[in-house]
């Protein structure tokens, strides 16, 4: 099992990835955001991306409640993103709560961004195992 970074300590809500036609996979995501390529590459590589992620998206905070809402985006290219599934809506007290997700379909590219956060010093990271 392989695990990716998507997102790491994002403090504030971020904008749906642009929309492009070219440029280096991932390069119109949010600040914050990374993309994962999980596909072989080379000249007449086959693709080798797995059937199934979990994403664990995990918020956190200084005082009082926090929360915050992630996006699993999912491409082929790496430019042109897609919505994977729903947003996994996390919310939080005094200690770190996370929310998680499962998808199933193949794609060479994830990602993931923060569609709305809140709370005294709130923070998020989403992770994906596959």
């Amino acid at each position: 099992m392989t695990v990716y970074v998507l997102l790491s300590g994002v403090t504030a809500q971020q904008a749906a990835p642009g929309t492009t036609e070219g440029g280096a996979p991932g390069s119109n995501l949010p600040t914050g955001s990374q993309a994962a390529s999980v596909g072989s590459s080379g000249a007449g590589a086959l693709a080798q991306v797995p059937a199934a992620q979990t994403f664990h998206c995990i918020v956190r905070g200084t005082s009082g409640s926090v929360s915050a809402t992630v996006q699993p985006l999912c491409s082929n290219d790496g430019i042109n993103w897609l919505n994977y599934g729903a947003a996994i809506a996390i919310t939080s007290g005094a200690t770190p709560q996370q929310g998680s997700a499962i998808g199933a379909g193949c794609w060479a590219y994830f990602s993931a961004y923060v569609t709305a956060i809140s709370g005294t010093g709130a923070n998020v990271a989403c992770l994906m195992n596959c």
